[in-house]
């Protein structure tokens, strides 16, 4: 692709989105599968060689790679014969970069919502006085914040941090698939946190997490894998898939919260719903606040 040639040769986030305003279907066909975070291939590695043209071909061999339809030799022969014919575009798509400085935030400044990005709601600070009660309220758990996407449909589940970094957690995810009744795909959030999630834990916890994200060193080997050993996913919400990606849900948290307790009605040691408390004025958030504080959350 001569329009990858060219990003490669500006470091202009400017020259980047001009650039970009003159790819055409078949190429921008490229960023989605290279940058959606939701498709992945299970194979990666890199050849070198020429980089090629998209084409039909080269887009139905990602969909069956994406769908596990074809896994090991059978995926890394299938990927071979697309090299030969066109080239190594593939290997740039599977490894989920194709290593021209451009991200799908910069891509959707051109193309507004044309790749879905990996976004998760998080906190902020608001004021008491403007909070209308009775409200929700949970403890703040100091771990690291996870995002379990369970394919029911693949029978898989996959984990990421905050920013969309995967963690190798198979240990985590069989416990997660034995516990699961629905028939759809959906996401779970929460916070893994190491015994009680208080904050004396969290340099030791960060530590793991990092020690087991899925990056590939130059022998193409994994940097390690969590163990869960004394490990808690406090999980404090769910939502279907489908809404996940969007980045919308319509129902609201306490029919959200409900259906996570029907979820795990009976959980295994390393999963626990976060509790919900019923405040009813400042005065009550402020003592809960307090009496947390000093068990040490």
């Amino acid at each position: 692709m001569k329009i990858i040639k060219e990003l490669r040769e500006t470091r202009s986030n400017i020259e980047k989105c001009s650039i970009l305003t003159r790819l055409t279907e078949i190429e921008k066909k490229v960023f989605y599968y290279a940058y959606n975070p939701f498709l992945t291939y299970g194979i990666k590695g890199i050849e070198q060689g020429l980089i090629g043209e998209p084409s039909d071909n080269l887009f139905s061999i990602l969909d069956t790679l994406a769908k596990r339809e074809k896994t090991g030799y059978e995926a890394k022969y299938l990927k071979s014969t697309v090299i030969k014919a066109e080239g190594c575009l593939i290997d740039l798509i599977c490894n989920k970069d194709l290593d021209c400085g451009v991200s799908a935030k910069l891509f959707n400044k051109v193309y507004p919502g044309f790749i879905p990005e990996f976004n998760i709601q998080l906190a902020k600070e608001v004021p008491l006085a403007d909070v209308t009660y009775p409200t929700i309220g949970q403890i703040k758990f100091d771990g690291v914040r996870i995002i379990a996407i369970v394919k029911v449909s693949e029978n898989s589940c996959k984990f990421f941090t905050r920013s969309g970094k995967q963690i190798n957690a198979p240990e985590l995810s069989s416990t997660l698939l034995r516990f699961q009744e629905l028939k759809h795909d959906y996401v779970l959030d929460g916070e893994i946190t190491e015994a009680t999630g208080k904050s004396d834990e969290r340099t030791s916890i960060s530590g793991r997490i990092n020690s087991a994200m899925i990056r590939k060193h130059q022998n193409n080997q994994l940097c390690g894998t969590l163990d869960i050993d004394n490990l808690i996913f406090n999980v404090f919400d769910y939502l279907p898939l489908d809404e996940f990606k969007k980045s919308s849900c319509l129902s609201k948290y306490k029919v959200r919260y409900q259906a996570l307790k029907l979820l795990f009605i009976v959980s295994p040691i390393c999963i626990k719903i976060a509790k919900n408390f019923i405040f009813n004025s400042a005065e009550e958030v402020n003592n809960a606040f307090k009496e947390l504080l000093n068990k040490g959350y």
